[in-house]
Parts: C-alpha cells; structure tokens; sequence
C-alpha cells in the first residue's frame, strides 16, 4: 500500500496511571484537492444557495448563508486569497440576506448577525453592498413602533447595537479611499446605471449622508420607545448620544466633543412656547468623505449635532446664526515616538526656530514643551519672539515652568503672527545670574518640543469639501482645540506638526545683560533723586533773593508808641529751641538809625 498523501493523525491522549506520555503528532495540514477553493466556494456555494432560494425556504437560505460566511471569512485570512472572487461571493450573499423576508423579532436578529459576519471584511464589501445595508436597515426601523407597547418587533439595546454595527461597518466600506472597485454583482443594477460600474463621490456622499441619518433615526426611536432620558452607543466608527434638550441644557457633551449653544439657539429651537427637542451629536473616528485632498490631514474626529422633534422625529433648519457656537474637539493623543528629545544644561541657552507661511498665520500655533523631571529641577524660562531670537529683555511672549506639573503649553496670540516668517523659542535657567548659595540643583533636564498648528474645518455639502468658511479657530492654552461656528455643519480639525530646528548657545552674554541692565537701574535711581534735588535748590534761591530785599513800613499815626513787630521764618524744618540774631535797619526821613542786634534764644 502507497502512503496517502494527506494522513490524518489523531491526538493521542496519555494514560493518567502512565508514567510516560508519548510524543504528540506534529501538526496537520490539510490540502484542498481543488486548486482554488474560492472558486469552488463560488462555483457550488453559490449554486445550491440559488436552488434553496428557489425553493422559498427562508431559514434553510440563512442556515446556507451562514455556513458560507464562516468559510469565506477563514478563506480572507489567506495571502494568496483570489480577492475578486472573495469580493463576489461575498457581495452575492450580501444581497441575498437583504432580500429575504423576515416574519417575526427573531428571523430579524438572524439576519442582523448574518450580516455582521459577511461585513466584518469591509474592503470586500463594495458600496453598491453598503447602500443595500443601509436600506435594509431603514425597512427593519420601520417596523418598529413609535412608543413603546406590544408589538412583534421591539427595539431592544441589543437589536440597536447590532443594527448601528451594520451601519458603521456600511460607512467603512463607502469610506475608502480606493473607488475602483465599485462593480455590483448584481447585473441588474449595473443595467439601471447605464451599464457604467464606477460610483461618483456625489452618490459616495449621499450614501454618508444617510447612513448617518438612519443612525441618527435609530437612537430617537430608542429613545422614545424607552421613555429614556438619554443614551449613548459606540460601535465601530460611530458613536452617537442622543437626549432631550431644554432651555437650561446649554452645554452638549459626549466622547471626544463638547457644544456649548448660545442663547439665540435656544430660542429658535424652543420659541416663544416649550416644545419637545431632541440632540443627537454623532461622532465619527474619522473623515468619512475619504475623496478630498485634506483627507490625509485631518487627525480629529468628526462631529456633528443635530436638532429634532419629538413627534415626526423632522430635523430642524439651523442656518447662519448671529451667537456662535462653541466646540470643544478633545484631539486624539499622538503615540509616535518622532519627537526629539533635547537636554537642556544650566550654563546653555536652547534655541529652537521653525518656519511659519502665511497659511499658518489663519490656524491656532500651539507650542508643547514635555519635561523629564530630575532629581531637583531647576525653573526654566521659555521666551518666544518672531523674526528674532528672544532675550529676557526682549521677546513677545514669556513663561516661567515652576514645575506644577511636567507639561507647559502656550498658544501663539494672533497680535504677533502679522506676517509670515521664522519663530523663535528660547530655553533657559530662570534663575541665572543669581549669585551661588542657593542648595545644589540638577545640572541638566531633558524635555521635547513640539509645534502643532490647528484649523477647524466644517464640511460645505455644495461644494463637497472641508472648508474654514463660518469657523474660526480660538487661541487657548488647553491641548483642546475650540472652535466658534455660525452653523450646526459636520465639523473637524485640521492638524499638523511644524517641523523645527535645534540650536544651542552660551549663557554667557545673557549675563553680561544682565549686568548692564543693573548699572543703568543705578544710573537711572541716581537721575531720578538727583532732579528733585536741583529743583528744591532752585526754590530755595528764589526763597533767599525774595528775603534779601527791602520792606518798606507804613506810617505810623502820632498817637502810636513808635513799635512794630518783626516776624522771622528761620527754615522749615527748624528745631524746636534755637537760637538766631536778627539785625534790623530803620530808615527814617531824616536819618537812619544804626542797626540794633537782637538775641532771639527763646524763639
């Protein structure tokens, strides 16, 4: 007998009353006998799901279904998987479940999980697939009631996790970046586009659009048929919250975004009298609308809120508004080790320029410096200046990091970026110049710098793209970026790191400022003493020339004792007791008297 070319080898079990265990097999590799099992999948799976399909039996076709998705999905797992065969096989049965009735809550559910396994490979799925998702999900939210009570469908939490993991998985597929593999397997379909397999992204757009919508549509109706004052759901992509709105709920905040709504908001939602309003804020990881040039640098999520009755679940038109509205957009953290570390020492300055064009002097400049903690750090100075390299004596900008914490940011204030050009950043010990005493400090700290730029976009359906137009980004010193909008439009932030260069320099001439700057205080105080001084002299030689002249005495009446009284103002600040001589001339008509002197030591 031959040896057969693919043996079967049994695991072999030891005896537990056994001392020893016999060596196991090695592993087993089975070979198909077709040389391309995705063909045969294709070929004959395909071929008894049609017969099953004809015969009318719903649950024999999802049994079928079912067990031709599990092979499909082990058979995508190869790298030398026939991919256009995958994609039609898979794209067939995609259509065949959305077609298939269901008759009841739990021949809905089978659907829904059959689903999700034949969309796990999105980049199998084309999007002829996903807009048949879509609406098939739209028909299964039909059924459900409005409020709740009995009925043969019910949305349960668990029925609208699944449903919305059908929609996240739909937008994924629309979402790719690679629109040439757009053929439909059906050729019916193809015949009603005219024969033509490519999709515009106008058809991409609205397919978005209304998975989006239907989404959205979902968590009302949870929302309504469980009397449930919110709810939030994350799956996939997607992540929406939805809750009532009233006057007093201003602020809007779930996941990665935060909008705070003016009060002119409030009162073109509410009106003169209260009605019921709904919020849903959809939240996308990422740009859905994968055709536009900026897609690649967008590195925020992608938010959207929007405004519904409570009775026809209607959206309400939220055009240009006069009060903008604040987004807060959280930014997801950047995990690439790219950023430089650079060692500060204590006699160093650290210089670092980088490059701003007139594109950047629209966007947020946010500067992020991270600090290795020493042993015993010392302050740091971080001076910023533009088309110049700063100094503690001049710069625009200037920050000391006391070390509350590891992490200092401060954000370009748009008054310095007037024009394009070169930015500088300097680093330095706060504490140079000082004179030694102080207790010994590390001689050196190690941080990273980076420069991020931030643009708010929102998403112009007529011209499909992302455009600045009705946002502007705010200056602030969170690692947030806030927007403030004039419509409730899909908005995201645009994102970049500005590269920079790496200099380092000598304290030494900062010291030599420093001392300069000290000499000029002095001169400075000695100028301001010494001009008072000059000025009270100046008064006090008037006082003396206005003393030294001639009073002239009024005549007497023949009746007087011939006696006048003579007061004398020594100084201003004169003693208490001291003593002075007084010599007085008196000039009569006919002769002058000789001068008396007068001892005054109790005056």
């Amino acid at each position: 007998m031959g040896r057969p070319l693919n043996p079967v080898l049994s695991p072999w079990k030891s005896n537990p009353a056994s001392s020893e265990t016999p060596p196991l097999p090695p592993p087993l590799l089975v070979l198909s006998s077709h040389p391309d099992p995705d063909l045969e999948l294709s070929g004959s799976g395909l071929r008894n799901l049609s017969a099953l399909v004809h015969l009318g039996n719903s649950l024999e076709v999802r049994n079928h279904v079912s067990l031709l998705s599990g092979i499909l999905n082990r058979l995508s797992l190869h790298t030398e998987a026939n991919t256009h065969t995958q994609r039609h096989t898979r794209n067939t049965l995609i259509r065949t479940v959305c077609e298939l009735e269901s008759n009841g809550q739990a021949s809905m559910e089978d659907n829904i999980c059959i689903l999700k396994n034949l969309l796990e490979v999105t980049r199998q799925v084309t999007i002829a697939s996903a807009r048949r998702v879509a609406a098939h999900v739209q028909d299964v939210s039909r059924n459900f009631p409005e409020s709740g009570g009995p009925a043969s469908y019910r949305l349960e939490q668990n029925t609208l996790h699944s449903l919305l993991s059908l929609l996240s998985f739909s937008l994924q597929s629309s979402t790719r970046a690679d629109l040439t593999h757009m053929l439909d397997p059906d050729p019916r379909e193809e015949a009603s586009r005219g024969g033509g397999g490519s999709i515009s992204t106008k058809q991409v757009e609205h397919l978005v659009a209304d998975i989006l919508k239907a989404a959205s549509d979902l968590m009302l109706k949870f929302i309504l048929m469980h009397k449930v004052q919110e709810h939030r759901v994350s799956t996939g992509l997607i992540a929406l919250y939805s809750s009532y709105q009233n006057r007093s709920s201003t602020v809007i905040s779930s996941g990665s975004a935060s909008f705070s709504l003016p009060p002119s908001l409030i009162q073109l939602v509410h009106g003169s009298r209260p009605r019921c309003v709904l919020s849903t804020l959809t939240e996308l990881r990422h740009s859905p609308f994968t055709w536009d040039p900026d897609h690649r640098r967008l590195s925020g999520p992608v938010v959207e809120l929007s405004l519904n009755q409570c009775s026809s679940r209607r959206k309400i038109p939220v055009r240009s508004l006069i009060e903008p509205i604040i987004i807060q957009l959280k930014q997801p953290s950047n995990n690439e080790s790219s950023e430089r570390e650079y060692v500060l020492l204590r006699s160093r300055v650290n210089h670092h320029s980088f490059n701003l064009t007139q594109k950047h002097l629209q966007q947020a400049i946010q500067l992020s410096v991270v600090f290795t903690p020493p042993s015993k750090p010392f302050p740091i100075m971080l001076l910023f200046r533009m088309f110049e390299r700063p100094t503690p004596s001049m710069h625009h900008l200037q920050g000391i990091h006391s070390w509350k914490s590891n992490v200092t940011r401060f954000t370009l204030p748009s008054s310095y970026l007037s024009a394009a050009g070169v930015g500088h950043v300097a680093l330095l010990d706060a504490d140079f110049g000082k004179r030694p005493g102080a207790p010994p400090l590390s001689e050196q700290v190690s941080y990273s710098l980076s420069v991020d730029s931030s643009l708010c976009l929102s998403w112009d359906g007529q011209q499909g793209a992302w455009s600045p137009r009705g946002c502007r980004t705010q200056q602030t010193a969170s690692p947030d970026v806030t927007c403030s909008c004039h419509q409730l439009r899909p908005l995201t932030v645009e994102r970049q790191q500005i590269h920079s260069s790496h200099e380092t320099t000598h304290l030494d001439p900062f010291l030599s400022a420093r001392r300069d700057l000290t000499v000029l205080l002095v001169l400075l105080l000695c100028l301001s003493l010494s001009v008072p001084a000059l000025l009270l002299s100046f008064r006090a030689d008037v006082a003396s020339e206005t003393h030294r002249r001639v009073h002239y005495l009024s005549d007497n009446c023949p009746c007087d004792p011939y006696l006048y009284a003579v007061t004398i103002h020594t100084a201003l600040c004169s003693a208490a007791r001291m003593s002075a001589k007084v010599r007085l001339f008196f000039c009569g008509r006919e002769t002058p008297s000789g001068g008396n002197t007068g001892n005054l030591a109790d005056r």
